[in-house]
């Protein structure tokens, strides 16, 4: 695969930097650093939609460098690094988006069904949808029938079939073997969770207005990463970041919310690796002189609170959409899922409006994903008719 990339990028060099040239150039409106903190214009529909557009444009530009050194993508690409889309300038998903895409077709079926305030019920939509999302990925699952295929729309969609990057063996293997719904089969063995994670869980913060509590939040993006992770602080980091994306959906401003989010950490067992992350993160995004290399201080693997610390760490430090995103993508790591944590905060603050156009509009499947950001927001709000949605949503009763 990494082979694959690096004859990619040879070939497209020129044409990415290029298009990151334009993209910073006039694009994209600027933004001073201080706007992390003054965001009020910005109504929240564009901020949804800004949120899961913002880290699907993340996820295609880091995956053709995940875990690549740094040192390795200055080789191929320049001193600059990744500028743009690799793949023929298109911006292709991964697997942890498409995830992500389902995690919200899953909390639409409830809401069509009148069932958000049960968590579980909820919990057991958004399982049921990936159970689809395996049979996308040509895997059958012991709990796929008739019943399940029956909902939802993203399994008809054609571009959603076929193995993505970035397919993980370990969530296709903990939804194939589920034998009962709802119910997390995964223990934990001491190994953190991957950073895809974050993918999964944040159509959950951006759909909060619904559940109107973030403890409620915060609970149901736990167990949600508990469907594909045993590991206590991976699905406390889960919780955490769902309510933050929550929150600046809002409208409240970014270090205000890292603040509060974190009282939720503290009377649970585990809370406080997620707690020193973000305080690591904090203190080297105040750095004037942040580099890729100092990302490297806040871990290099590809954990679950690396990936945080990183993601949240280009988002403060960052002056444009573009900027913040392509630094969380440009360091040794997993890129992808840095980059779209940092893209989900950006959109959700500055919103939809900040984003590259060209970049939107070279992202693959922008238009379903710009459909369930509506969806998701209009039904977070009560403004949308269940009885317009249920044809989509809801197959056999």
């Amino acid at each position: 695969m990494i082979t694959d990339c690096v004859r990619t990028f040879i070939e497209f060099v020129s044409q990415t930097r290029v298009r990151s040239a334009r993209a910073n150039n006039g694009t994209a409106a600027k933004r001073k650093k201080t706007d992390v903190t003054a965001s009020a214009d910005v109504l929240p529909a564009a901020r949804v939609r800004g949120s899961l557009i913002g880290g699907a444009i993340g996820d295609a530009l880091g995956a053709p460098v995940s875990h690549l050194s740094l040192t390795e993508i200055r080789r191929i690409l320049g001193p600059r690094g990744i500028a743009g889309y690799a793949y023929d300038g298109r911006g292709r998903i991964t697997a942890d988006m498409q995830m992500a895409m389902f995690t919200a077709e899953g909390l639409l079926c409830a809401w069509v069904r009148g069932q958000s305030s049960n968590r579980h019920e909820v919990l057991r939509s958004i399982h049921q949808a990936y159970v689809r999302w395996t049979l996308t990925q040509d895997e059958q699952a012991n709990l796929a029938d008739e019943r399940v295929l029956a909902d939802g729309w993203l399994f008809r969609v054609p571009s959603m079939h076929g193995r993505r990057q970035r397919c993980c063996s370990l969530c296709l293997s903990a939804v194939m073997n589920a034998t009962q719904f709802a119910v997390a089969p995964v223990i934990d063995d001491g190994k953190e969770g991957g950073g895809g994670l974050f993918a999964r869980v944040v159509p959950v913060g951006l759909f909060a207005r619904a559940f109107g509590d973030d403890e409620v939040v915060f609970d149901l993006a736990v167990e949600v990463a508990g469907l594909m992770t045993g590991h206590q602080a991976s699905r406390l980091a889960a919780g955490y970041f769902a309510v933050v994306m929550a929150a600046l959906v809002r409208g409240d401003a970014l270090p205000a919310v890292l603040d509060t989010t974190s009282v939720l950490l503290e009377r649970r067992e585990g809370g406080e690796k997620i707690s020193d992350a973000v305080a690591g993160a904090r203190s080297m995004a105040a750095r004037p002189d942040l580099c890729p290399e100092d990302l490297e201080m806040l871990g290099a693997g590809g954990g679950t609170t690396a990936v945080l610390a990183v993601g949240i760490c280009c988002a403060l430090a960052a002056r444009t959409f573009s900027g913040g995103v392509l630094l969380a993508t440009n360091h040794s790591g997993p890129s992808a899922s840095t980059a779209a944590v940092t893209g989900n905060i950006l959109g959700a603050i500055w919103g939809y409006d900040v984003i590259p156009p060209d970049w939107i509009m070279s992202l693959g499947l922008r238009h379903e994903i710009t459909r369930l950001a509506d969806d998701l927001d209009g039904a977070a709000l009560n403004a949308l008719d269940p009885a317009v949605l249920y044809d989509p949503y809801v197959g056999e009763q």
